[in-house]
C-alpha cells in the first residue's frame, strides 16, 4: 500500500468542480472514491474521520444529487433571464417550491412589458416615430424631426428668411436633440 494520505487543510466542500464520467465507469469510480473512506489510507485518526465524511458526501454527489441543484441553477439563470429579456413573471410557491409558469421547451419569444426587449423595441419605435414619422400601434405622430427639418429649411431657401415661429420651433428641435 502507498503512504498514507494526509487530509487537505484547506478542504472545502462547497468549492467543486463539474467532472463528467462515462456511465460504464461509475461503478468503478464510485468503489475507488468508497476505498477512500477506509482507515488505512489516512494518516492519522482525525484524517480518516474527516476523510470519511468527505467522501460519504462525494458518493452521494456521484448518486446525482448535486445534478438536481446544477439544474435547479440553470433553471434560476433561465428564470432570471427570460424575467429580464422577455418581461416574463414567475411566482415560487410551496414546500417543495413551485415554479409557476413552468419552463417551456420552446420559449415564448414574445416581448411583455417591462422585459429589455419590449424597452428596446418601444425605444426602437419612439425614435424612429421622432425621427422619420414611421406610425406604430403605440406612436401616431407623423410629424417627424426630419421633416420639421425640411420644412425650415425649404422656408429659409423660397424667402432667405426664418420667421419668429420657425426659429422657436428648430431651437425646440435642437433642445430635443442635445
Amino acid at each position: 500500500m502507498p503512504s498514507a494520505f494526509i487530509f487537505p487543510e484547506d478542504y472545502d466542500p462547497q468549492v467543486c468542480a463539474v467532472v463528467f464520467i462515462p456511465v460504464a465507469l461509475m461503478p468503478f469510480i464510485a468503489g475507488a472514491v468508497s476505498a477512500m473512506r477506509e482507515r488505512p489510507y489516512w494518516d492519522t485518526s482525525d484524517d480518516w474521520i474527516k476523510a470519511y465524511s468527505a467522501f460519504t458526501q462525494v458518493e452521494a454527489f456521484l448518486m446525482q444529487n448535486c445534478a438536481v441543484d446544477f439544474t435547479k441553477s440553470v433553471d434560476r439563470l433561465y428564470m432570471l433571464l427570460d424575467s429580464a429579456l422577455y418581461g416574463h413573471t414567475y411566482t415560487a410557491e410551496g414546500e417543495p417550491l413551485v415554479i409557476t409558469p413552468t419552463i417551456p421547451d420552446v420559449p415564448d419569444t414574445e416581448a411583455f412589458p417591462g422585459g429589455l426587449l419590449d424597452m428596446t423595441l418601444r425605444s426602437y419605435e419612439m425614435l424612429n416615430n421622432s425621427l422619420n414619422g414611421v406610425v406604430t400601434a403605440e406612436f401616431t405622430d407623423v410629424d417627424s424631426i426630419k421633416a420639421r427639418l425640411q420644412a425650415i429649411l425649404d422656408a429659409i431657401n423660397a424667402d432667405n428668411e426664418l420667421e419668429a415661429e420657425q426659429l422657436a420651433e428648430l431651437i425646440q428641435i435642437l433642445a430635443a436633440l442635445a
